[in-house]
């Protein structure tokens, strides 16, 4: 069995690997800043070996914290899947081209760098520190902006 921890878990692609990597009899621990995503996911999972944390990617100390509970319980972290993402919908609902690339507004663009980027640099850092401390494991990026 496998401790992975997934970031952006409680999100389209990231469930879908929460799913299927927990067939495999595999420790899920999903990482996500949304209360509602994860009240949602936790109330339609019927899998007793997926885990939630509220967690906000883009803050080193939280993390650290996070990352240090799954330690504490788990003894390691075998894989961690960088998956977190703005989930913004590309689809104009007719009442603005907003989410057009030409109207993309730099706040938002720095918001998709914090949690696509620095959010993906900052978990595997912290990660990374312990899965050298026991000499192996494997980070994951599935996201970037």
């Amino acid at each position: 069995m496998k401790i992975i921890v997934i970031t952006g878990g409680c999100g389209l692609l990231g469930w879908e690997f929460a799913n299927t990597l927990a067939q495999e009899n595999n420790k899920i621990c999903i990482l996500d800043n949304s209360s509602k995503k994860i009240k949602f996911r936790k109330k339609n999972n019927n899998k007793s070996n997926i885990f939630f944390y509220n967690c906000d990617i883009t803050k080193k100390k939280n993390v650290n914290d996070v990352i240090t509970k799954i330690i504490k319980t788990n003894k390691k972290i075998d894989i961690l899947i960088n998956n977190a993402c703005v989930n913004y919908s590309p689809k104009n609902k007719g009442k603005s081209d907003s989410n057009s690339f030409i109207n993309f507004n730099m706040q938002r663009f720095n918001k998709e760098i914090d949690v696509g980027l620095k959010g993906a640099i900052i978990c595997s850092q912290i990660v990374g520190k312990f899965m050298l401390k026991f000499k192996k494991g494997s980070i994951i990026f599935s996201e970037l902006p």
